[in-house]
C-alpha cells in the first residue's frame, strides 16, 4: 500500500485530488530539493481556520451553560500546537512529510510546530479536497471524546506552568526545556519519550501515548524532585 495511501486510511478520506495531500505534506524547506513543488503554508493558513470554526461549534454545543471565558480559553488549549501535534503524532502525520535533508537530519519531525502546521494544512487540503462537512466529521473524529481532550490539555498546561512559575523564582535556573528523547511504536499507539532539563540537568523524564502527555507527566516528575508547588501527573 503506497504511504499516502495509508495515511488517507488513518483519517478517514480518500483525496479526489491527491496533489493537496502532497502539498499538505511538504513543508518549506523541501524547495531546496524542489523549488517548484508548491509548500503546506497557504493550506496551513487555512487549515487553522476551518479547525477553529468546528472547535467552537463544537464546545460550544457541549459547554451551553459556560460564559464566553471559558469558550475562548477551551478552544485555545484545543487549536493549540500541543494538541494539533499530538493529534499528528496520533497518525504517523510526520512520518509522511517531505523536508529538506538537513531539517530531517535535525529532527525537524519531532518539533511540535511543524506537526501542528502539518495538521492544519491537512485539514485545509480536507476542506478543498470534500468540503466543510467532510473536513469536520474527520476532524471530529480525530478528536474522539472533545471533553476528555481537553480534560488533558488543561492538566498538561496546569503541570508545565507550575514548573515555569517555579522556575520564575528561580533565575539561577537555565531555563526549563522539553526534549523528546525517542518515539516507538507503530502510528496507532505510539509512545512518546520526554526529559525536561534545565540545561544540562535532567529534572524529570517520563513516557506517554502523547507527547504532551509525556511533558506533562515529566514536569509532575520535576516537581517532586525539586519541591516545587503541585504535583501528580
Amino acid at each position: 500500500m503506497p504511504a499516502t495511501q495509508e495515511l488517507e486510511k488513518r483519517i478517514g478520506h480518500c483525496f479526489a485530488d491527491p496533489s493537496l495531500l502532497q502539498t499538505a505534506l511538504t513543508h518549506p524547506s523541501y524547495a531546496q530539493h524542489d523549488a517548484q513543488a508548491p509548500n503546506n503554508q497557504r493550506l496551513e493558513f487555512l487549515g487553522d481556520a476551518v479547525i477553529s470554526l468546528v472547535v467552537a461549534e463544537k464546545i460550544g454545543n457541549l459547554f451551553r451553560d459556560e460564559l464566553e471565558g471559558f469558550l475562548s480559553n477551551a478552544r485555545a488549549m484545543l487549536v493549540g500546537a500541543p494538541t494539533l501535534s499530538e493529534l499528528a503524532g496520533e497518525i504517523g502525520l510526520a512520518d509522511h512529510m517531505r523536508v529538506a535533508d538537513h531539517e530531517d537530519a535535525h529532527g525537524a519531525r519531532q518539533r511540535e510546530n511543524l506537526r501542528a502546521d502539518a495538521f492544519e494544512a491537512l485539514i485545509g487540503a480536507l476542506f478543498l479536497d470534500a468540503g466543510y462537512d467532510t473536513a469536520r466529521a474527520v476532524l471530529l473524529n480525530l478528536f474522539g471524546d472533545l471533553k476528555q481532550r481537553l480534560d488533558e490539555a488543561g492538566h498538561s498546561h496546569n503541570a508545565r506552568g507550575k514548573l515555569q512559575e517555579w522556575k520564575a523564582r528561580h533565575p539561577e535556573y537555565p531555563e526549563i526545556e522539553y526534549v523528546l528523547v525517542g518515539e516507538d511504536g507503530p502510528a496507532h499507539a505510539r509512545s512518546f519519550h520526554v526529559e525536561v532539563r534545565a540545561g544540562a540537568q535532567v529534572l524529570g523524564a517520563a513516557s506517554a501515548p502523547s507527547k504532551r502527555l509525556a511533558n506533562a507527566r515529566a514536569a509532575a516528575q520535576a516537581l517532586e524532585k525539586i519541591g516545587g508547588a503541585g504535583g501528580g501527573e
